[in-house]
């Protein structure tokens, strides 16, 4: 019972022993006279007259708590009379239509019994293949990765070469996107529409983010097969500034073959005015995004 682990509990009894050794004496005590005569033992020594002086009040609140208690039951139970009477009352005089239609609510009986701690699921099973795995201090419960469903007759993955080929350095060493942004591909590369994705870690959305940037580069292509930067800005806004400076390396490194200049503009880095227009793309964070707007 008292292994290393239980080492707040050891220190929480060595601080409490006296109180410990009192309480176990009262508590063992076999009649009366033997509990006067250790409350008398408890008053003549300061420590253990503090821990009697402490049950004393221990008490007391306990008194209280049961007085106001059975207060509280009393004025329910008389409530509870009292709208019985009403109800028949109401019952005998027949007031019509609008008194036969009334309905007396126990609002007693409406409460919940776990409070808080409802759980409406009856049965709580783990999926097939699952687990546990007892460790020393905790347990492990491993449950199988889900699989993924069947594609659909009309549903493929769309290659990187189907992509246009001015786009193809964004996506080096890929050869195809994966489920997700092969559904999205069409709106997000060749759709100005406004898009949004709901998708957990790691489905991709990071790739449909680099798709949606190559979309807004396409439109601005001349004639000539040449884009101008100085008709447009692309902001990305992370949620932190840590993942602010992620993207702006991983952006930076895809996109310098097009020629585009990413830079991150966050509270822990400042842009010259002259860097802004040079900077194509600027990842920022709605903190700091909010202060220059």
């Amino acid at each position: 019972m008292l292994d290393y682990d239980k080492f707040d509990l050891i220190k929480k009894l060595l601080k409490s022993r006296a109180r410990v050794v009192w309480c176990t004496r009262l508590a063992r005590a076999q009649d009366e006279d033997e509990k006067n005569a250790i409350v008398e033992q408890m008053s003549a020594r300061p420590e253990a007259a503090a821990i009697l002086d402490a049950m004393r009040l221990t008490g007391e609140r306990a008194s209280a708590r049961a007085r106001e208690s059975k207060m509280e039951s009393k004025i329910r139970e008389e409530a509870r009379r009292l709208r019985g009477e009403v109800a028949a009352d109401v019952a005998d005089a027949g007031h019509g239509a609008a008194a036969a239609g009334r309905k007396m609510l126990e609002l007693d009986a409406l409460a919940f019994a776990a409070g808080s701690r409802l759980m409406a699921n009856k049965r709580c099973e783990l999926p097939a293949g699952s687990y546990r795995s007892a460790k020393k201090g905790y347990e492990e419960v491993h449950i199988p990765a889900l699989k993924p469903k069947a594609f659909a007759d009309n549903e493929a993955l769309r290659t990187i070469e189907e992509i246009p080929s001015w786009a193809h350095p964004a996506f080096k060493g890929m050869k195809s996107l994966n489920r997700v942004q092969s559904q999205v591909y069409e709106t997000a590369m060749l759709s100005p529409e406004n898009l949004l994705l709901c998708a957990p870690t790691g489905a991709g959305k990071t790739n449909i983010a680099m798709l949606t940037v190559l979309h807004e580069i396409g439109a601005h292509f001349d004639d000539d097969g040449e884009w101008n930067g100085d008709d447009f800005k692309i902001v990305y806004v992370a949620p932190m500034k840590a993942l602010a400076a992620e993207v702006t390396n991983a952006f930076s490194r895809r996109l310098a073959p097009l020629g585009i200049t990413v830079r991150e503009l966050t509270g822990d880095t400042q842009l010259t005015k002259k860097e802004l227009e040079e900077t194509t793309m600027i990842v920022t964070t709605p903190e700091k995004w909010d202060i220059i707007t």
